[in-house]
């Protein structure tokens, strides 16, 4: 049997949610069905060691080369003066002629062409809603069927309404993470509804097990309850809400040392508001980490106090350690912890209805991890891509 040759596209492989269930997926989908190639704007990141050997990682021609006119717009004007004045005079009439059509498509045109790559049986976008790889797909790839992936909720995301009108014919299936989150999509983009289907985010369990087992990644203390978050330090994750929490949980008497795992731009003010709240032993932010899993098996308690979220791929990834998991109500919550007996879901992020779930978590022990077994979405997946 011949094999299909798939596409996918993402921006580059940092150490965060929507990359790690991207390489649960190619690490699930069958080799012996499919040639996968990856392409990215920017082949670095804390991810990019763990690509499936069977898997070709490459940058986009036309994207990396631009890679900052594209990304960064007008904030890249001095220094593309500078290198390529011929580029430069061009951006200023583009950008402000995409700011009147209300969506960068025509910004792209200028700087984006098609590569030489391969006609592809199926292309993915598999960031979405990124305006500019949706773009990239729908526009600049050969492939008999295309498919875009969102990974956000439309309504916390900002989104260019007329570049989705644009770009989105293109697509045969738009997937999307959740219930709550494919709901909303389709009122936002109702012409779009019938296109709509729901495909939670692959989960590697067994490269995650494995993962655990690294020794002297985490020794948690002996004399106090170890409680963990991980994901990027940055205000949609909502670590300020959980050192909050954390100064009640201290004020109630609970022994505890509140882990922060994940690398951002926050870090600084975060720690900061730590020593102001008078939390400086009682917290760690131990910054961008690839392997959390030694973490997540041996922490006492798991929690994820977003404000926002699309799916959140960390509390799958907790379930599989059978933790006590306290979450806030995002979407995507209850779909993964409905049946977790051990698990919290509070309805707002608000610190102390957080903190008295970790006390009471605190009290809970370990259940049963999830049984093993391959992902029905991998049987979805390869029914619609041959």
């Amino acid at each position: 049997m011949k094999k299909k040759k798939i596409l996918f596209v993402i921006n580059r492989l940092n150490v965060g949610g929507v990359e790690k269930s991207l390489l649960g997926l190619l690490n699930a989908l069958p080799s012996e069905r499919y040639d996968i190639d990856l392409g990215v704007i920017e082949a670095e990141g804390g991810f990019k060691q763990f690509v499936p050997p069977h898997v070709r990682l490459f940058e986009i021609p036309s994207l990396a080369r631009n890679k900052d006119i594209l990304l960064k717009r007008l904030g890249a004007l001095k220094s593309t003066i500078r290198q390529n004045p011929f580029k430069a005079f061009k951006m200023l009439p583009l950008y402000l002629y995409s700011q009147v059509k209300r969506t960068l498509i025509p910004f792209y045109n200028g700087f984006v062409s098609k590569d030489e790559l391969p006609r592809y049986d199926v292309a993915v976008t598999y960031q979405g809603p990124s305006e500019l790889l949706d773009f990239y797909i729908s526009r600049c790839v050969d492939a008999e069927r295309k498919y875009c992936w969102i990974h956000f909720d439309i309504d916390q995301f900002f989104v260019r309404e007329r570049s989705v009108k644009i770009t989105y014919p293109s697509y045969e299936r738009i997937f999307i993470v959740s219930e709550t989150a494919k709901e909303r999509f389709d009122k936002r983009f109702p012409d779009f509804s019938d296109k709509t289907e729901v495909l939670l985010n692959i989960i590697d369990r067994e490269s995650d097990l494995r993962l655990a087992d690294e020794p002297n990644v985490f020794i948690p203390p002996l004399d106090s309850i170890s409680v963990l978050t991980v994901g990027r330090i940055c205000n949609q994750k909502a670590q300020d809400i959980a050192l909050k929490a954390a100064v009640f949980m201290k004020s109630r008497g609970l022994k505890f040392h509140w882990y922060f795992v994940g690398g951002g731009d926050d870090i600084d003010k975060l720690e900061r508001m730590a020593r102001g709240l008078g939390l400086s032993e009682d917290v760690t932010f131990v910054g961008p980490c690839s392997n959390p899993y030694p973490f997540m098996k041996n922490c006492g308690v798991y929690v994820q106090p977003s404000r926002y979220e699309g799916f959140c791929i960390a509390i799958g990834e907790a379930k599989l350690f059978g933790v006590p998991i306290v979450a806030t109500d995002f979407v995507g919550a209850r779909e993964q912890l409905h049946d977790v007996a051990n698990a919290q879901i509070v309805p707002v992020p608000d610190p102390e209805v957080i903190a008295d779930a970790v006390i009471k978590a605190a009290r809970m022990g370990r259940v049963e991890p999830p049984k093993a077994g391959i992902p029905p979405q991998i049987d979805r997946l390869v029914d619609i891509f041959g």
